[in-house]
């Protein structure tokens, strides 16, 4: 056998979301036995998500600094780096503020394969903006594959520019409604005879969950024995903590952090909601949806609708609706019975997000 061909993975970061865990699918569909796998951590002082699992399927983690951690160590870090000759760099990416990666993969190897995958569809603001633009007008010079989460990232982040939608597939043999764990989740979790509302994202701005807070507070208000079990972790932790004992709400919403094992949490819950103020792709709302979880996610030119499964178990509603509105509405649409949930993974089948059928040419 000859030498392994290396590939650079970008954008796997220190949190454990939708984007992460798009790269680590792709990742554990490599053929270990031709290609060898390194993961850039960009931020040395932390473990990258899925560390261990990484290590343990045979992937490398190598680090290179932030730029606007430290601009001349960053650069330094790089060329350490990219002196390896990757065969392939693929470079997941939120905006185009950055093409750093892109442009050493092309000085260090001239026949490197050098992709870069979209998964938002806004956030660049200022001088990210003002940098995204430009960057746009070469982007198809310094990539030779481009591609997307959704039309709505794609169009976004190439701005008229040739890329290929990837859908964010998912393991439909792992999201899968189990009414024993369900059970076992319930006795670990204490929450017999409970409602269990839910969502799984960072405690960010854009993902709203100030808002969800909000929300909780007139479900809770309307039904006290609905309980809302909030997976992630984010800057807006303390403000989220505030909140929540504001409005009385410590024995109802639980912020349980980071959790490797997701698919556990979908169990137990009978409501998914995601109200969001954009997204490339509402990763986490697909899972929800193969699981047979009622599921409400916002309604926008900044929300793609390419995640709906098309199983009847989406709501659509606009965040110009207030709190209590969302409230009103999401307790009001009767939660999928546990003898029907199981049926909902072929929908997320036949409309394209098993993962068996999503493994991209590299």
């Amino acid at each position: 056998m000859g030498l392994k061909k290396k590939i650079l993975l970008i954008g796997m970061t220190s949190t454990s979301g939708g984007l992460e865990r798009y790269i680590i699918n792709f990742f554990s569909g490599v053929d270990q036995n031709i290609y060898s796998v390194d993961f850039l951590n960009q931020e040395p002082d932390k473990h990258i998500a899925y560390e261990k699992q990484i290590k343990e399927q045979g992937g490398t983690i190598v680090s290179a600094i932030k730029r606007e951690k430290h601009f001349f160590r960053h650069y330094y870090e790089l060329m350490r780096v990219f002196k390896k000759k990757y065969d392939v760099v693929y470079y997941n990416t939120l905006d185009l503020t950055n093409i750093d990666f892109l442009l050493f993969a092309k000085i260090f190897n001239r026949n490197t394969v050098k992709i870069v995958h979209a998964h938002n569809s806004q956030g660049a603001e200022g001088i990210r903006l003002l940098l995204m633009k430009v960057h746009q007008k070469f982007i198809t010079k310094i990539s030779d594959k481009r591609y997307a989460c959704s039309k709505l990232s794609g169009d976004w982040m190439f701005e008229g520019k040739d890329y290929k939608v990837i859908n964010n597939a998912i393991d439909l043999d792992k999201f899968c409604f189990d009414p024993d764990r369900k059970r076992d989740m319930i006795k670990q979790l204490g929450l017999d005879g409970k409602i269990v509302w839910g969502t799984v994202g960072r405690l960010s701005e854009q993902k709203n969950p100030l808002f969800l807070v909000e929300i909780m507070k007139y479900a809770h208000e309307m039904n006290p024995n609905i309980v809302f079990l909030h997976i992630g972790k984010g800057e807006l932790r303390d403000d989220m903590i505030l909140k929540i004992k504001s409005y009385h709400l410590e024995n109802n919403y639980f912020l349980l952090g980071e959790r490797k094992n997701v698919e556990d949490y979908y169990q137990i819950m009978e409501k998914f909601v995601f109200p969001s103020i954009y997204e490339g792709f509402g990763f986490s709302a697909l899972e929800a949806q193969a699981m047979g979880i009622q599921t409400f996610i916002t309604d926008g030119k900044h929300l793609t609708n390419e995640v709906d499964i098309h199983a009847g178990c989406m709501t659509y509603i606009s965040l110009k609706k207030t709190a209590k509105e969302w409230a009103d509405e999401i307790i009001h649409i009767q939660a999928i019975p546990d003898c029907k949930r199981n049926e909902y993974g072929k929908f997320a089948r036949e409309a394209g997000f098993d993962l068996k059928d999503n493994r991209i040419s590299l």
